[in-house]
């Protein structure tokens, strides 16, 4: 590596101008001349970052188990501090925690499931009022012209759902096309909104505005149609 600057800024200099670095116009150990860290005063070049890298992989693969049992140890010992950092990390990092969460449900089905049917067999009063909730929210959106031809359509849907279940395979839900509680719309509870979907599908699309057309899902069906969906579910959620 080349000389990078021309002029040389020393130790003093770079703390009196308030710089983060600085440039002897020397060598470092392994022959390069560039800038200095004015904080640890280390050589920034590519091979000495290397070489810290590795160092520092070594040092954690060396003192892995004891780097385990200080941190168990200081998790016990500051439950408050720790849940506190944990509710911090969680808040700058929302759509990381997100993404994980989908893949984990993703690749740990039956275990997800059993988790949450085990929760709510123990907080039994929380599942009744989250149902409760889903029912007003519905309530709401029922218009004054709901007629039997709207609840007939609901009744088939629901046996749609379990016929296709038998022919085709997986797991199929009744969507409403345009979400009840999207953030810029609120479809209504009627047959004209009401479509079934599989259960991935409807679980992607969630409260957002896609897959609003009757049959648009189709186009979405397999791999890769998914991740296209996820693309824009993200999109719409941005």
């Amino acid at each position: 590596m080349g000389l990078v600057a021309e002029k040389i800024i020393n130790l003093e200099q770079a703390k009196a101008l308030g710089l983060d670095r600085y440039f002897t116009g020397k060598p470092c150990v392994r022959g390069e001349v560039y800038f200095r860290s004015v904080s640890h005063r280390k050589c920034l070049c590519t091979r000495c970052e290397e070489h810290e890298t590795e160092r520092k992989r070594k040092h954690y693969q060396e003192n892995k188990a004891l780097s385990a049992q200080r941190s168990a140890e200081w998790n016990a010992n500051n439950p408050e501090r720790r849940r506190e950092l944990k509710r911090a990390w969680k808040s700058k990092n929302k759509s990381k925690v997100a993404e994980e969460k989908k893949k984990y449900r993703a690749n740990n089905r039956e275990s997800y499931l059993e988790q949450r049917r085990a929760y709510q067999r123990a907080n039994p009063q929380l599942g009744r009022a989250s149902r409760s909730i889903e029912r007003a929210k519905k309530r709401q959106r029922v218009p004054s012209w709901f007629s039997e031809l709207d609840l007939f359509a609901l009744k088939e849907a629901a046996n749609l759902c379990l016929a296709r279940s038998e022919y085709v395979g997986g797991r199929w839900h009744v969507d409403h096309m345009v979400p009840l509680n999207a953030r810029r719309a609120s479809g209504l509870h009627v047959a004209a909104n009401l479509q079934v979907i599989p259960e991935l599908l409807n679980r992607l699309k969630g409260n957002r505005m896609i897959l609003t057309d009757p049959d648009e899902w189709l186009a979405y069906m397999g791999g890769k149609g998914t991740d296209l969906l996820q693309q824009q579910s993200r999109q719409k959620a941005a």
